[in-house]
């Protein structure tokens, strides 16, 4: 299946071209960026590569999965967001990673703000989950303000995670359509 291409206010969400491995290898590298991952160990070239290869596996398979993101208005990758299917469990998750010189501008939010509403609205999910790892305060943030609201503490990818939910009842609420009313 042929990724789309999605805009948000400041963001283009895009399938992953090869030219994209080498920075995601960059951002991947970067101190700090996978510190709240299960391994914190930089990603090699390869497996960047077998990474950007299974994103399209997911679309094909799902429907919907991971974009590459950019500024729109540099074209700049500065990161991915989407939604995937976890193996474990079969929930579907909300997901976000940024170039650590991009932290803090909300554009985590606008982009897994736009995913949730997108899976809501065209993929007919019933709920979404988001999982940060415990420390993660600034994840956790972002999550809360895609509408997600903390369910439990749980074991995923075999380390404690805080787990995030938002079901269609709360994102009715939470997303407003502007055309409504």
């Amino acid at each position: 299946m042929e990724i789309p291409t999605e805009y948000t206010r400041r963001l283009v969400l895009r399938g992953f071209v090869p030219d994209d491995r080498d920075f995601l290898h960059t951002i991947l590298g970067t101190p700090g960026v996978l510190q709240y991952f299960p391994s914190t160990e930089p990603w090699p070239l390869d497996m960047v590569q077998k990474w950007m290869d299974s994103q399209q596996e997911h679309w094909d398979e799902h429907g919907f999965g991971w974009f590459a993101v950019e500024y729109r208005e540099t074209s700049q990758l500065v990161g991915w967001c989407g939604l995937r299917v976890l193996d474990e469990t079969e929930e579907i998750e909300v997901l976000y990673l940024l170039d650590k010189a991009h932290w803090g501008k909300g554009l985590a939010t606008e982009a897994a703000r736009w995913c949730v509403e997108d899976g809501f609205r065209n993929y007919g999910l019933d709920f979404v989950i988001g999982l940060t790892h415990l420390e993660n305060i600034a994840s956790q943030k972002v999550l809360e303000k895609a509408g997600l609201v903390f369910r439990n503490q749980a074991s995923y990818f075999g380390i404690e995670c805080r787990r995030y939910v938002i079901d269609r009842v709360r994102f009715q609420e939470f997303y407003v359509d502007p055309s409504a009313g």
